[in-house]
C-alpha cells in the first residue's frame, strides 16, 4: 500500500479538473502503477473514482477479476474492492481522481471527464 506518485498525466487531470478542485477540497488525485490486486492508502472506505488515462482492473476482496477500467470510466471502491494492473510491464499507469462518496460534486466533475472530448 502505497500513496500517490507523480506523472505527467497527472498534472494533465489537476489542469483539467482544476474549477471542481477549487471548490471541493475531496478530490484526490492518484497514479497507480503497481500489478496486481491492492488498495492505496489515500482512498477512504467509500471512494468514487473517474478513470482519466490509463486502464486497470477493478477486483473483488478475493481477488477475482471483475472488470477493466479504461478512461472515462466511473467506478465505486469500498474497502473490500481492489484496483491494479495487468502484468505487462509495457502498461502506462492508470491515472484517476477519486472522491469521497458522499460529495455530491463528484458527478458534476464525472460528467465533465466523460464529455470534455465529444463534439
Amino acid at each position: 500500500m502505497r500513496g500517490p506518485r507523480f506523472c505527467p498525466e497527472m498534472e494533465q487531470l489537476r489542469s483539467d479538473l482544476g474549477r471542481f478542485v477549487s471548490s471541493d477540497s475531496g478530490v484526490h488525485w492518484n497514479c497507480c502503477e503497481a500489478i496486481g490486486p491492492h488498495t492505496d492508502d489515500v482512498l477512504g472506505d467509500y471512494t468514487v473514482g473517474v478513470v482519466h488515462s490509463g486502464g486497470g482492473i477493478l477486483f473483488t476482496n478475493n481477488g477475482r477479476n471483475v472488470g477493466m477500467l479504461r478512461p472515462g470510466n466511473v467506478f465505486f471502491l469500498n474497502n473490500k474492492k481492489l484496483h491494479g494492473l495487468k502484468k505487462d510491464p509495457e502498461q502506462p499507469p492508470m491515472v484517476f481522481a477519486t472522491v469521497d462518496f458522499v460529495s455530491c460534486r463528484f458527478w458534476e466533475m464525472a460528467r465533465f471527464l466523460m464529455n470534455r472530448d465529444k463534439p
